[in-house]
């Protein structure tokens, strides 16, 4: 694996297994995730759509913060709007994730399927 892809793979790695962005996903984790934690995009990390689950995430923390003067809850149901379309959208993105997946592993290597990968999300190929 050339090198700035190393430390990709370290990223990604978790409890002693490699946790690959580039592999299939479930719609049952990925909807436990929206269920709890998903107010902060933390199924929209999940899913690999690291740049509205950051926007999601930045939002949530500024809307907390400005509870403390008032203005704070008036931002939250944008949060709660965007939390609930997401549950439509959840199946989707994951078919879609693992229709990209299939075609990918189907034709490359491993070291062009993170290359692709994170050529993409550089790009922004996958974000919706």
């Amino acid at each position: 694996m050339p090198t700035q892809y190393k430390s990709l793979s370290f990223a990604f790695q978790g409890c002693g297994r490699r946790a690959d962005p580039i592999g299939k996903k479930d719609v049952g984790p990925a909807f436990a995730i929206w269920l709890f934690p998903g107010w902060c995009g933390a199924h929209r990390f999940y899913l690999n759509r690291f740049r509205t689950g950051l926007v999601m995430l930045a939002w949530t923390s500024v809307a907390t913060i400005l509870t403390i003067i008032i203005i704070g809850f008036a931002m939250f149901p944008v949060v709660w709007v965007w939390w609930a379309v997401d549950a439509f959208l959840i199946s989707k993105w994951v078919a879609e994730h693992n229709a990209w997946v299939e075609g990918v592993l189907g034709t490359e290597s491993e070291d062009d399927i993170v290359k692709e990968w994170s050529d993409q999300e550089r790009v922004g190929n996958r974000e919706s």
